[in-house]
């Protein structure tokens, strides 16, 4: 290692200083481009309910303390690119040592995110690879979609589908099986709407006992509302509380990122296929596929660019250091000469 420390030092050294200078403003914008994506980052992320929900799973994570670290971390690196400028434009080595030590710390970070990327996607592959495997380690999000696809536009969840999407499923508002009301999505089902359509409650009094007395105790058990009480639906449960009483657990944990996933890859469940979008706009069309299978294609053919991408970065930056020691170099020389030349004139 260290004769190939020698090496790429002293080409560098032989290397003319306007393009070793060229070289290292390259990576000072690099490092001012990560600031400035680190500080748009922590402005954006305060509205992202995704980023909320996995950081309130990771521990109770504050969303503002993410942004304000995501702010602080993307100002220094601005520091440090300006100050990386500012040292290959006037030769200065100070300026240069602390600009190549710390772009040779980021440079080791991403070479190993870029690592970790590769290896990741074999990971993601194991076991997003068949549905089996699927609904063994990723069990609770199984269970969301489960209990979503288990009362979505039925009589325990009604749902908002609009005429066009009634037509691409051929369903009309007198199908048996087919309850309808406002809830474009299950987040936002409101079971009372059964009894307070005519439609559903006309359905519902033709369900036969054992039918009914799934949909009864379903109510009973979540929202302790029993329909033969005469009592009002709506003092028991409504759109506002029905995540609370229904998704229980972990099951509730992942209902954003199951809507984020559905918008992103046009898919729905996860594990187990589902005919309906659960957790986004039912009215978008009919699902391409299954998510788990979706989420992992993705993986498969992004990821190695990706980590492709990180490692020629990150070896560039750690690339940095020997520049700057030319820069260095080839102005010490500079000076050197010069001062020979003084020496002789006199």
């Amino acid at each position: 290692f260290n004769f190939l420390e020698t090496v790429i030092i002293k080409m560098c050294c032989c290397m003319p200083i306007n393009c070793l200078r060229i070289l290292v403003f390259v990576a000072c914008g690099t490092v001012l481009g990560a600031g400035a994506a680190l500080v748009w980052a922590g402005t954006a992320i305060s509205d992202q309910e995704l980023f909320k929900t996995m950081l309130e799973e990771s521990g109770g994570i504050s969303v503002d303390t993410v942004s304000l670290g995501l702010l602080i971390g993307g100002c220094c690196l601005m520091g440090v690119g300006i100050l990386g400028f500012v040292g290959a434009w006037k030769k200065n080595c100070l300026c240069l040592s602390v600009f190549a030590t710390i772009t040779l710390v980021i440079g080791v970070l991403v070479v190993a995110i870029g690592v970790a990327l590769i290896l990741a996607k074999d990971f993601v592959d194991e076991n997003l690879g068949d549905a089996e495997k699927c609904k063994e380690d990723y069990k609770d999000i199984d269970d969301a979609v489960g209990k979503a696809n288990g009362v979505f536009c039925k009589a325990e969840c009604p749902c908002g589908m609009n005429d066009d999407t009634k037509s691409e499923y051929g369903y009309s508002a007198t199908d048996k099986d087919i309850y309808f009301g406002s809830a474009k999505k299950v987040i936002n089902c409101d079971p009372c709407e059964t009894f307070s359509e005519a439609d559903n409650k006309a359905k519902y009094d033709e369900l036969d006992d054992t039918e009914r007395q799934v949909v009864d105790e379903y109510l009973e058990d979540n929202f302790q509302y029993d329909p033969n009480s005469g009592e009002d639906c709506s003092q028991y449960v409504s759109a506002e509380n029905y995540v609370d009483k229904y998704f229980t657990g972990g099951t509730k944990d992942y209902l954003d990122v199951l809507e984020w996933i559905e918008d992103e890859f046009k898919c729905s469940g996860f594990c187990t296929p589902t005919k309906y979008y659960l957790f986004s706009d039912v009215n978008k069309g009919k699902p391409e596929g299954t998510c788990f299978g979706e989420v992992n294609d993705w993986v498969q053919d992004n990821f190695t660019t990706y980590g492709a991408v990180a490692i020629a970065v990150g070896s560039y930056m750690v690339l940095v250091l020997f520049l700057s020691c030319g820069i260095c170099c080839n102005s010490g020389e500079k000076k050197k000469k010069k001062q020979q030349v003084e020496d002789n004139k006199k």
